[in-house]
């Protein structure tokens, strides 16, 4: 009984093992770097970078699987961002947390702290990003946000990935001055 127990407690430690991995830091670095530089641009009202970057999963959600039908969608939505008057007063990104498998790509989340305004009004959100590199190496990247509506999507977007892989939550609240 005790062996059993035994190798019970192994396979399940080991399991874990290559379910999560740690990030390594040069990567981790590289990846805040990234995603501070596209959302820089996408709050200047520039969605470019963000659509290069972006992981081809979504394409598949939004636009059935067209990258142009994509594009037309964040244009779209960066130019109503604009004309709404939405400005971002700060902005942080976490370092990744926990890298995950999922099939052949490694995933993980990185949390987004940004404070914007709008009429006046200040609002503080926590977001996060989802990081995955491919056999290629490249990373790319998915918003968050929708996944607290739709937290199946995530394994729409990554089939492979396990089921047990717990989803940052989100939060947007009015900034109360003192």
């Amino acid at each position: 009984m005790k062996q059993a127990l035994s190798l019970l407690a192994l396979l399940f430690f080991t399991t874990g093992i290559h379910a999560q991995q740690d990030l390594p830091e040069a990567e981790s670095k590289a990846i805040v770097a990234e995603i501070k530089e596209m959302m820089s641009a996408f709050h200047k009202g520039d969605a470019e970078l963000l659509i290069n970057k972006t992981h081809p999963a979504v394409f598949e959600v939004i636009g059935d699987g067209d990258q142009a039908e994509f594009k037309k969608t964040m244009a779209a939505a960066v130019k109503q961002m604009m004309e709404m008057g939405i400005k971002f007063e700060a902005f942080e990104v976490d370092e990744p947390g926990q890298l995950h498998k999922a099939g052949k790509e490694s995933v993980c989340f990185v949390t987004m702290n940004s404070v914007m305004s709008m009429a006046g009004q200040k609002m503080k959100s926590s977001s996060f990003m989802i990081a995955a590199k491919g056999e290629d190496g490249e990373w790319k990247y998915l918003d968050g946000n929708a996944l607290q509506a739709k937290p199946d999507l995530l394994w729409t977007f990554f089939p492979d990935l396990p089921k047990d892989v717990k989803i940052p939550s989100t939060s947007v609240n009015p900034v109360v001055e003192e």
